[in-house]
């Protein structure tokens, strides 16, 4: 499971995204500083996925350049 998650973490950052928004959605009776809390959380949390993509990208081109 690890594997897939650290392969597309961008991906599962915006599964995560679209997962709390149905959530707020369709739960009206949520307490609305819990969910924006959460979805700080899950936006750190795709910044954090696209630090790591960017980090593949900067390998696989210093790789290829060799």
């Amino acid at each position: 499971m690890w594997k897939i998650i650290k392969k597309s973490p961008a991906s599962w950052a915006a599964v995560i995204q679209a997962v709390v928004a149905l959530v707020a959605v369709y739960v009206p009776d949520l307490p609305q500083a819990a969910i924006l809390t959460l979805i700080t959380a899950v936006t750190g949390l795709g910044f954090a996925a696209q630090g790591v993509e960017n980090k593949k990208t900067k390998a696989a081109y210093v790789s290829d350049s060799k």
